[in-house]
Parts: C-alpha cells; sequence; structure tokens
C-alpha cells in the first residue's frame, strides 16, 4: 500500500456509509446577539455530517458541539481522523461540529493572545455565539444539541452549559465534560500562570472567573454527565470532586489517568447512551433508541439506563 496515494486504503471505504466532513467560515455577531459586547469575528469550523444529510430537505438531526478552545490548540483541520465523531454521523445519524475561535493557533498572534488573562471570557463568547449560529441551520433539530469537552473542553463545556445566556436552555440542555477543569486555582503553575498570571491580588479576578461552580443555580434544568479518572496525575479527580454537589450524573472510574485508555470503551458507550436518553427526552425520534448502542446497556421500563 502506498503511503502516499493510499489506493488500497480508499478502495477499502467504496460502498461505505461515510460521514461528509464540511470545512466552513461562520461570521460571528454580524448582528446584536446576547454576547454583543464581543466584536465580529470569522472563525473556522469542521462539521461532521451523517452520509445522507442533504441540506436542501426538511429532515433534522441532533448536534454534539466538541469543544476544546484552550491556548494554542486546534481542531479543525484536514487530517485524516475516525473516531467517536464519525460513529456518531454514520451509525446513529448523530452531525458533530467543532469551532476554533480566540486563543486558538495558526491565526495570528493577536488572536492568540486574545486569551490572556481572559479564560472563561473570550473563548466562551466565541464557542457560544458559534453555537448560536449553528442552531440555525435548517436540518439542525435545535431540540437535541449537546456539548462534549475533554480538559479544557470540558471547562468549556460545563461554562457554556452554566452560562447566564443558557439559564433557560436558550442554546442547549445536554452535556458532557471529562477530566474537566473546573477552577484553575487547582491547575498546575507552569500552565496557569503563563496565561492568568501568579497568583495575587491582582490577578484573583482572573482565577475567580475560571471557578464553574458558582454557576452551579444555572444547572438546575439541564442533563450533565461528568468523568474522571481518580488517577488523572494531570487534571486532579478534585476538580470533579468540588463540583459532584451540582452533577446530574456522574462516572468516577478507578485509577485512571487523564486519557483513561483502560475505560475508553466504557467511557464512550456511557457519552452515546447518555446522549440518546438525552435527546429522547425532548424529540419524537425514537428510532435512537433502536440503535446498535443499547445491545451494550440494560434497560429499566424500555429505557436505557446504566452503560
Amino acid at each position: 500500500m502506498s503511503v502516499e496515494t493510499n489506493d488500497e486504503f480508499k478502495a477499502g471505504l467504496v460502498g461505505k456509509n461515510m460521514p461528509r466532513i464540511v470545512f466552513r467560515k461562520i461570521k460571528l455577531r454580524e448582528k446584536t446577539t446576547k454576547m454583543s459586547r464581543a466584536d465580529p469575528l470569522e472563525v473556522n469550523a469542521k462539521l461532521v455530517l451523517p452520509y445522507q444529510l442533504n441540506e436542501s430537505h426538511i429532515s433534522q438531526y441532533p448536534l454534539v458541539l466538541k469543544v476544546y478552545g484552550g491556548p494554542f490548540s486546534q481542531m479543525v483541520t484536514r487530517k485524516f481522523e475516525f473516531g467517536w465523531q464519525h460513529y456518531l454521523a454514520s451509525s446513529l445519524y448523530i452531525m458533530s461540529a467543532s469551532i476554533d475561535g480566540r486563543g486558538t493557533g495558526n491565526r495570528g498572534s493577536d488572536f492568540l493572545f486574545s486569551i490572556k488573562n481572559n479564560f472563561a471570557n473570550v473563548e466562551l463568547e466565541d464557542q457560544m455565539d458559534s453555537l448560536a449560529s449553528l442552531r440555525e441551520l435548517q436540518y439542525v433539530n435545535k431540540s437535541c444539541i449537546a456539548v462534549f469537552g475533554w480538559s479544557y473542553g470540558g471547562f468549556m463545556a460545563l461554562h457554556m452549559m452554566g452560562h447566564e445566556s443558557n439559564a433557560n436552555n436558550s442554546y442547549f440542555s445536554t452535556a458532557v465534560a471529562v477530566a474537566p477543569v473546573t477552577d484553575f486555582y487547582y491547575y498546575n503553575t507552569g500552565y496557569t500562570e503563563r496565561y492568568l498570571g501568579v497568583k495575587s491580588d491582582e490577578t484573583s479576578e482572573n482565577y475567580k472567573r475560571t471557578n464553574v461552580s458558582r454557576l452551579a443555580p444555572n444547572f438546575w434544568n439541564k442533563d450533565l454527565l461528568l468523568a474522571h479518572g481518580t488517577g488523572d496525575d494531570n487534571v486532579h479527580y478534585q476538580n470533579s470532586a468540588q463540583f459532584v454537589k451540582v452533577l446530574v450524573e456522574q462516572k468516577t472510574y478507578p485509577d485512571e489517568d487523564h486519557s483513561m485508555r483502560g475505560a475508553q470503551k466504557h467511557l464512550f458507550l456511557k457519552v452515546t447512551s447518555f446522549l440518546l436518553n438525552s435527546f429522547n427526552k425532548t424529540s419524537e425520534r425514537k428510532r435512537f433508541l433502536n440503535s446498535e448502542v443499547h445491545k451494550y446497556c440494560p434497560k429499566i421500563n424500555g429505557t436505557v439506563n446504566q452503560c
């Protein structure tokens, strides 16, 4: 097999229901929005769409926004990937999207350094406004939208869910946060002080803004799944433990580290069943409950309970 042409690999994909990958630019804040204090901006987006999706048809699909948003990161790339998002699109007809907002890499220094001293601020604005734009796509089912994030992405997912503009589920009502930072006061200083400054009276607001526990009153009417490994040596389990009072559902993985390699099959089965159950609460599209994933999940009264 040629590593340059990949002809054999391409031949193997013929006839497969591969998801469509669409890249687009989203113009934010062209008009007044709930977060209009931010300036107009164009961000890059990557959409993973079910193979049968036709933008001219009236069919609507659930949407999972996979977020990260941390400094120097970049999720919108053309490198070949095939993972959970592609499974959602090809097998469960759930589309997903990722956005590179301010603070991410390869857009120049002004774009990158706008996040300095601004965690849970500028990158949050861009993800929220991007989600508002995605909601307006005619093929998106507005009642079935979830946000998924891991590590800094989990931090973003929690802040998006608890944001004041989402208090009445104006954007979404379902989120999954895996190994999230819930308060950068507890994260390692080598990383944190680079972006938020040395802990002092002058920088205290930078740190207080990152504490998602202050948003706890905004979580009461939402579906939240939080997963964390007790052996995580990157984002310590303490982050999730201190946030446990506002959780709807929690999965703890004993002795698993930040990547949770030993539990990933169980984790993604759990996340998938959680999303399906949450979407089913607000959608008449019962066919999602007939998916393959439920073979692995025991049911109570016909509803997927635990996985």
